[in-house]
């Protein structure tokens, strides 16, 4: 797909349901003459200053809104990768950027959680220690051990 498409395509996925209206022109930032003037001339790129505000407004990549790549997730947006699932992995097809971006954003997300789940642990009694890490070994058990660090 060309430009437009893929830009018509995000303002759908992000709520913008008319994409040559008032309601785009004023949470894109772009008005909505130029918007209609991409839609008319659909093989027109639009300038550098354009393409960098809709990257910003939507989340995308201009890779994505240039039409070389069918992925339009911004894998340099740590929020976002952190809010993916395991699953998105497997749509990473061996893009190492985009499998290290997605694995220190999931990092950082379960980093900043540790002073909270050690405060509540904290709070409990010995037996109930014991128990909470029982509990996390029998759940680490249930995972394939390749690749995965097992503890003592």
């Amino acid at each position: 797909m060309g430009f437009y498409e893929n830009f018509e395509k995000l303002c759908h996925e992000r709520g913008i349901t008319q994409v040559c209206s008032k309601e785009a022109e004023e949470k894109l930032g772009i008005k909505k003459g130029t918007i209609s003037a991409w839609k008319r001339d659909r093989a027109k790129t639009p300038s550098s200053k354009y393409l960098k505000l809709l990257t910003e407004r939507l989340n995308t990549t201009m890779d994505y809104l240039l039409g070389e790549t069918d992925d339009p997730t911004n894998y340099d947006d740590p929020d976002l990768i952190a809010e993916q699932s395991g699953i998105t992995l497997d749509h990473l097809y061996g893009d190492v950027k985009k499998s290290i971006n997605f694995h220190e954003a999931t990092d950082k997300d379960a980093l900043s959680e540790m002073p909270y789940i050690l405060e509540l642990y904290n709070q409990l009694t010995y037996e109930d220690k014991i128990e909470v890490i029982g509990y996390i070994k029998g759940r680490l058990s249930t995972y394939p051990s390749q690749g995965k660090r097992t503890t003592a």
